[in-house]
């Protein structure tokens, strides 16, 4: 199996919760890297035990010991079906910031917020309960999919009864530029689910014996019950990604030593909680500690040596850094001489998945056929790009002047439909029609650089969400990369200027401190293509440069093709890229 077959999640899952498991949220992961796809999936469990996670810790009275047939937990002892086995009531409002990490390494983390609020006609559905209670999470992760980095951002929100019957739900999951939306309503003893999203699902509706928790209910049922050791409580929970209902089963193993973010030791409650699916099958592990008060103290997921551990937003907004949700990066192999501007880029896509350089005279075996080895993932030409097949692989050449011999040139020729409208170029609309006025007076080659500094000066940058047609982006005055790119091509396309979207990944202008010495990342990104005095030339929308040598396109939207789906479809292809940086020449 190759490097491209294999998924390394760096975490998964919110690591405070029962309704995010990891039966729930992988399908997430798995969901933008398998649709249309064939290439099978591997996720590396690094380990399968919790011993030598946590380092050695003093003993303390009441520290589990081996537990014979009669310790056992009895499941039937302290089964919970109903939002209610005698309960404590909820207690208050309460929140809770985490850091999720692997060793020491930092990869994520999530703020947890319970608070009562007011029943509304619009919220009610007729209980007589004065309040109900909005339990809400954000997490990001970041995550690593082969070559490919990329932030996960998860946004949850779920109303229940004081008593904690669930009454509702949405979970939001944005994962580059895909974005799903989960959400669900209890109806009496059935849940209406609803999935938004690119290939989404039919409405579902999942019937219930009992009312089922949410999303919150391990946090709940640790705040509300208090279990003698080896007790177990068993309650059913609505697992939304999988469209059904499962069961988790919470049981204490009595007080233990654990060690903090610190460094020092703290005795705190601790419980082994299981998910189990709708055939009976155990889905997730993982292992809870709690203070006195119920509150999650500290977690950990030993399939993937990943624990998540409390502490104050200052804390965690400072472990974690500063990662861009938006941000999706391409490790490349090879070197880049920083803060110097190149004139040509020689790139690689190695004819061979083998990871050592195709210099490495010490193989013996023939080399595969580049175009059959790299089908379904050769690169196009493009303006400013050009390509030669070699015995190694597909050289690529990056540069603003004609290329050697033997190298084919992007030679297409414009088209009808790249002047035309489409969804998202929206040229008939006012507010795209004004915008465009005031160019049209000037010569072809001051106009279009005068409309990229419009929309660099006229647009401030916000997170890229769903892709929004022009005249939307114009009337907020902010968006992401993607709609500054959809605003400069309706701009041009205005102006009868041909113009297309392409997307690719791009150099970074400096490397990032924090990263040291460490691997070359190039970040994928949108930007135009535009037809100016008998030749097409590079536009970034975001810094309004002309031609700029620094970034390889993947493909290209010509006329009046799905830019939306294009997108997706390059972030969902880019983990089979080998690339290699082989040289530069530069400016200075």
């Amino acid at each position: 199996m190759t490097e491209s077959q294999h998924v390394a999640i760096y975490s998964c899952g919110l690591l405070a919760s029962a309704s995010h498991p990891l039966c729930d949220h992988v399908p997430d992961l798995l969901a933008f890297l398998t649709p249309r796809r064939s290439w099978p999936v591997l996720l590396v469990l690094l380990v399968a035990g919790c011993d030598g996670l946590l380092p050695p810790r003093p003993p303390i009275a009441g520290r589990r010991q081996a537990e014979s047939a009669e310790d056992a937990p009895r499941l039937d002892a302290n089964f919970e079906s109903a939002p209610s086995a005698s309960p404590q009531p909820f207690g208050g409002d309460w929140e809770a910031w985490y850091v999720h990490r692997i060793g020491e390494q930092v990869v994520g983390l999530s703020h947890v917020s319970a608070a009562t609020v007011p029943v509304t006609k619009l919220s009610g559905d007729g209980a007589d309960d004065p309040q109900e209670v909005r339990f809400e999470r954000t997490q990001r992760l970041l995550m690593r999919t082969g070559r490919v980095q990329f932030n996960r951002l998860v946004r949850s929100v779920s109303v229940e009864t004081a008593a904690g019957a669930l009454k509702r739900f949405e979970t939001e999951t944005q994962t580059g530029p895909l974005r799903t939306v989960v959400s669900g309503t209890v109806r009496g003893s059935s849940v209406q689910l609803k999935v938004t999203g690119e290939d989404a699902p039919q409405p579902a509706t999942l019937e219930s014996s009992a009312n089922p928790r949410g999303e919150f209910a391990v946090e709940q049922a640790l705040r509300r019950n208090q279990l003698s050791k080896n007790q177990s409580l068993r309650f059913q929970v609505v697992l939304p990604t999988s469209r059904q209902l499962g069961s988790v089963v919470l049981t204490s193993r009595g007080q233990a030593s654990i060690p903090m973010l610190d460094g020092t030791f703290q005795v705190h409650d601790e419980f082994d909680v299981q998910t189990i699916d709708a055939e009976g099958t155990v889905v997730d592990q993982w292992i809870a500690w709690v203070d006195s008060q119920g509150s999650l103290v500290r977690t950990l997921r030993p399939a993937l040596r990943l624990e998540s551990l409390q502490v104050d937003r200052a804390t965690a907004e400072a472990l974690f850094g500063d990662h861009g949700v938006q941000d999706v990066h391409l490790v490349v192999s090879g070197d880049l001489e920083f803060n110097r501007r190149p004139k040509q880029l020689a790139f690689l896509l190695p004819a061979s998945d083998d990871s050592k350089e195709a210099s490495d005279e010490s193989r013996q075996e023939p080399r595969p056929n580049p175009s059959a080895s790299m089908a379904g993932m050769q690169l196009p030409t493009a303006p400013l790009q050009s390509l030669r097949e070699a015995p190694g692989g597909l050289q690529i050449l990056v540069a603003d002047d004609a290329p050697p011999a033997g190298f084919s040139e992007y030679q297409a020729e414009p088209l009808p439909a790249d002047r035309a409208a489409t969804a998202l170029i929206d040229l008939e609309h006012p507010k795209v029609q004004s915008a465009a006025a005031r160019f049209s007076s000037l010569p072809s080659e001051v106009r279009v650089a005068e409309i990229a500094q419009y929309v660099k000066n006229s647009l401030s940058i916000a997170a890229q969400q769903p892709a929004r047609p022009a005249s939307a982006v114009l009337q907020s005055g902010r968006g992401g990369e993607l709609d500054h790119a959809v605003v400069l091509a309706s701009l041009l396309r205005k102006n009868e200027v041909p113009a297309r979207i392409a997307f690719g990944v791009a150099l970074p202008i400096q490397r990032d401190p924090s990263s040291g010495s460490g691997p070359l990342m190039m970040k994928l990104r949108p930007w135009v293509t535009a037809f100016v005095d008998g030749r097409w030339v590079v536009l970034d929308a975001l810094t309004a440069r002309r031609n700029p040598v620094d970034r390889l396109c993947l493909t290209i939207c010509e006329g009046d093709a799905d830019v939306q789906a294009s997108w997706m479809d390059v972030f969902r292809r880019l983990p089979e890229y080998r690339i290699r940086l082989m040289g530069a020449r530069y400016q200075d």
